[in-house]
Parts: structure tokens; sequence; C-alpha cells
């Protein structure tokens, strides 16, 4: 039988982070001059838009399988990596 313990426990891990990180942003960058700001803010969007052209698989117009298929493929790889 499959269980979903190991889920459950990487929700709650990407919940805190997220209220983390967002609670640190929230306090940071008020205080940061505008350009630096904008700096960073413009280096986050360049760096998750590349993580997600690099790491996540193009997923329109294919079957569930085919979905858990090409997540399998990229997991694999990331292991030999």
């Amino acid at each position: 039988m499959h269980t979903c313990l190991p889920f459950y426990k990487a929700t709650a891990v990407t919940t805190a982070t997220n209220w983390l990180v967002n609670t640190a942003v929230g306090k940071i960058f008020p205080l940061l001059p505008l350009p630096l700001a904008f700096g960073f803010f413009g280096l986050a969007c360049v760096g998750g838009s590349v993580t997600v052209y690099f790491f996540q698989p193009e997923t329109a117009n294919l079957a569930l399988e085919e979905v858990d298929q090409a997540r399998a493929l990229i997991y694999m790889l990331h292991l030999y990596i």
C-alpha cells in the first residue's frame, strides 16, 4: 500500500519555507534603496525563469502516464549529474 507521508512532510517544509522567505522579503525590501530592490527582484525573476526552463518538463497535451514518465526521466538524470 502506498503512503503519502513523504508528500505531507514535503508540503509542510515548502509551506514553512514560503512563509519564512515571504516574511523576510516583506521586512527587508522596504528598507532597501529602490534600484537595489529592483535589482534583486530582476535577479530573482531571471533565476526563476532559468530554473523553470531547465528543470520543468513540458506537460501540455500529454496524458498523465506520459507526464509520470517525463518526471521519472528527469529524476533519473538528476541522480547521475
